[in-house]
């Protein structure tokens, strides 16, 4: 099925799509690989539900196991709109360049998916449409940040945000910066400068991106660039103590602050590299694909935040689980939920028996272990008139005794009017 759902005030399925009916012949103690190629238009707040109907008559209560169900959450990914506030015209262009890829690969998704605003920042107007409906900013310049720093803050406190700050080549003539990230919080920057021959090289300070080496024969080499005092979310640096590239997590938002410049001062973020495009990839693009982040396990938490936040899970029937936490509750039931993050709707999330291991999975020692043995109960649904046949059409059974009930219905009224036309003959 291709459910699609809608919210307001309560959360209920509003289509409920037939779309693939596929009968399978499995003998007993056998596991078998099926692939299905689907081909579906994506749309906020809609899932692929998957139901395994056990055909023998004699074993109709394993239609009601929870390991039967799949759901696969399969939503239209929300549009990402950046702005590009800059002072440099080279540098525009070269960020243009990197950013323009990314635009090839994402236009299978959606035309409008990836919308670019490059703004020269003596021309930045804070009330402007696209800069208030940005949700990456990109400052080509520490003077830019600094200047527009408080037209940003004010319209941005309550808006989850990403901001990536870079140094100019204008910015270079300064031996050092203070730099705002929040009212209270600010970050020193030292200018380090060396003549051609001399360089600085990069230290992963986080492992993670030792990857980008496998694109850059030589070493990562610096000449001209800023570093800062190192911290806990720094990721690159040229020593163990400072950090060239941070990524501070700020409340609701995200700060990448970058010590060397857009094709200047180095070897790696340049024309002539090929480090620059996956990295950026990396920093604003990576986790906006990640399609299995909303199909979680029952009993299992699975961190959705980085940092602690009000939030609450409601499903269809108006059940809502309330927490505080970086990471999802323990929840024991499959199910689909929707997630609010302090009162602020999120995302569709769904709940499904864990399948880590297909090996171990159908042996009844780990099925007992890790799959809850609550069945559906009928009572459950008797409240919610809008989300009832929706919600009882998951069982086949109880479809086809629907259509029981429905033709007995018909047959009553035929036998009603034909009693009605034979009294008034009389």
């Amino acid at each position: 099925y291709k459910n699609e759902y809608e919210y307001d005030s309560t959360l209920k399925i509003s289509q409920k799509i037939p779309i693939f009916t596929k009968k399978i012949n499995i003998q007993k103690n056998k596991i078998i690989t099926d692939t299905i190629d689907l081909i579906l238009s994506r749309e906020h707040l809609s899932e692929l539900f998957f139901n395994l109907e056990n055909t023998n008559q004699s074993d109709i209560a394993d239609n009601f196991n929870e390991d039967n169900y799949f759901s696969f959450i399969n939503n239209k990914l929300r549009n990402l709109n950046i702005s590009v506030i800059y002072s440099n015209i080279d540098e525009k262009k070269y960020m243009k360049t990197i950013l323009n890829s990314f635009k090839a690969l994402t236009k299978n998704i959606d035309e409008n998916f990836f919308s670019i605003n490059y703004v020269n920042e003596s021309q930045l107007n804070q009330y402007s449409e696209k800069i208030l409906n940005s949700d990456i900013y990109i400052f080509l310049g520490y003077q830019p940040y600094i200047d527009n720093f408080l037209k940003i803050s004010n319209f941005s406190k309550n808006k989850k945000i990403h901001t990536l700050i870079f140094p100019s080549t204008d910015d270079m003539i300064v031996d050092s910066y203070n730099l705002p990230l929040t009212d209270s919080y600010t970050i020193n920057l030292n200018r380090i400068i060396y003549d051609e021959v001399n360089y600085d090289t990069i230290y992963y300070n986080n492992q993670k991106y030792t990857y980008l080496e496998s694109f850059k024969i030589n070493k990562m080499k610096l000449n001209h660039y800023f570093d800062f005092d190192y911290n806990e979310f720094s990721n690159f640096g040229t020593t163990v103590n400072n950090s060239i590239w941070s990524t501070f997590l700020i409340k609701n938002s995200r700060i990448d602050l970058f010590g060397f410049m857009p094709n200047k001062g180095n070897n790696f973020f340049n024309y002539e590299s090929l480090i620059a495009p996956p990295l950026m990839y990396d920093i604003i693009l990576n986790d906006k694909f990640d399609f299995n982040k909303n199909n979680l396990t029952i009993n299992n938490q699975m961190k959705i935040s980085d940092n602690v936040n009000k939030y609450r899970l409601i499903d269809v029937f108006n059940d809502s689980i309330i927490f505080v936490s970086k990471y999802t509750p323990i929840v024991e039931k499959t199910n689909t939920q929707l997630l609010f993050e302090n009162d602020s709707l999120l995302d569709l999330f769904s709940f499904n028996a864990p399948t880590l291991d297909i090996n171990n999975f159908y042996e009844q020692n780990f099925i007992k272990q890790n799959i809850t043995t609550k069945i559906i109960e009928f009572s459950d649904f008797k409240n919610y008139n809008t989300n009832w046949l929706f919600s009882l059409s998951i069982d086949e059974v109880t479809k086809y005794f629907i259509y029981i009930l429905l033709i007995i219905m018909i047959l009553e009224m035929i036998i009603s009017n034909v009693k009605t036309n034979i009294k008034n003959n009389r």
